[in-house]
């Protein structure tokens, strides 16, 4: 489901789940809760796959509105496996960085964050990350039920 894969995202930059977000698709918004905001009324997240996308498509993932981190998510492959038969987890390739930084101000904030303190741009150890992501994960998708 498309939250699942807002979760993994926002987990994998450190997010703490205390601001809303939303996945745009073209001109579609997909919101958790679903909220009317201004002239846009999105949809549920919980009720749309990844599946229903094509190789190419590009999600922009918005979280936290004052502070507007935005992730750009692009589909490199799509399989036919049906959703209750795929049992593979997702699994970070690379990484670099301390992520976000909540309340900073943007990347704005965190770029003078990282000019006050250059151990905020580190390699982060992939397997210590992925060990610790599921965790994560689990306690972003429980701050949003």
């Amino acid at each position: 489901r498309l939250d699942k894969l807002c979760f993994q995202v926002l987990a994998s930059f450190g997010a703490t789940g205390d601001h809303l977000f939303e996945l745009h698709v073209g001109k579609n918004v997909y919101q958790l809760p679903v909220l009317n905001r201004g002239k846009q009324t999105g949809e549920a997240l919980t009720a749309h796959w990844l599946g229903e996308f094509n190789p190419g498509d590009e999600f922009l993932l918005e979280y936290d509105f004052g502070d507007s981190w935005v992730f750009t998510i692009t589909i490199e492959k799509v399989t036919t496996t049906r959703p209750l038969q795929n049992t593979r987890h997702a699994y970070l390739l690379d990484g670099y960085g301390s992520g976000i930084i909540e309340n900073i101000g943007g990347t704005a904030g965190l770029m003078q964050a990282a000019e006050d303190d250059p151990t905020i741009n580190h390699e982060i150890d992939l397997k210590a990350k992925q060990n610790q992501w599921g965790g994560q994960i689990a306690r972003l998708q429980h701050r949003y039920e």
